[in-house]
């Protein structure tokens, strides 16, 4: 007698790991892997594929076939540096993973970029009969890096005390003090910007 055991599909997929971190730079190329699921069935040809239970995000893709998750859009730390996605494992017939896997994914920011000035040289005429607290001018930058905040400041290269005060957030310049044409016809200063980490 000869008796042939045919394989039931009794066991659901079972995950490796039940917990992945990882971390990316927000300048990484779309199509890069960062994490990896893997679940095992110990039935025969279980077929496992997997799929996104929660955490759902334009930004990153999983492969259903592999469990890969790799970059699928433009990373910005500031606007979300944390992503959690909960990952599910099913079998040819259906049965879902009992416990699934939860894929942390930190964004980190990469400052590569410095701030640059709309304009680089100014020249302003202004009335020695100018009101302290009147504004003169508005500087403007920008920083290619995301979201990155520019902060303004001023360096005095003048012998005399400077008459000036610029605004750290709005890049806004105004008389700090009154001016007197006969005793300082002229002042030369320069403003900085800075994001995080580098100076213009």
């Amino acid at each position: 007698v000869s008796v042939t055991i045919t394989d039931v599909n009794d066991n659901p997929p079972v995950f490796a790991k039940t917990s992945i971190t990882a971390s990316v730079g927000e300048t990484t190329s779309v199509g890069t892997v960062v994490a990896t699921v893997s679940a095992s069935d110990a039935d025969t040809n279980p077929g496992v594929t997997y799929s996104i239970k929660s955490g759902g995000t334009s930004d990153f893709l999983l492969n259903t076939t592999s469990g890969a998750i790799s970059v699928a859009g433009s990373l910005c730390a500031a606007l979300g540096d944390t992503y959690v996605i909960v990952v599910s494992a099913s079998d040819s017939d259906g049965m879902m993973s009992v416990v699934d896997a939860t894929v942390t994914i930190t964004v980190l920011n990469v400052n590569d970029h410095s701030p640059s000035f709309t304009n680089t040289s100014i020249t302003l005429d202004v009335f020695e009969s100018t009101s302290v607290g009147a504004i003169l001018y508005v500087v403007t930058a920008t920083d290619d890096d995301c979201e990155d905040v520019i902060t303004f400041g001023i360096t005095d290269e003048s012998s005399s005390p400077l008459p000036f005060a610029i605004d750290v957030d709005t890049g806004v310049i105004t008389l700090s003090g009154q001016l007197n044409y006969e005793a300082t016809k002229s002042y030369t200063f320069i403003v900085t910007a800075s994001d995080d980490n580098t100076p213009a």
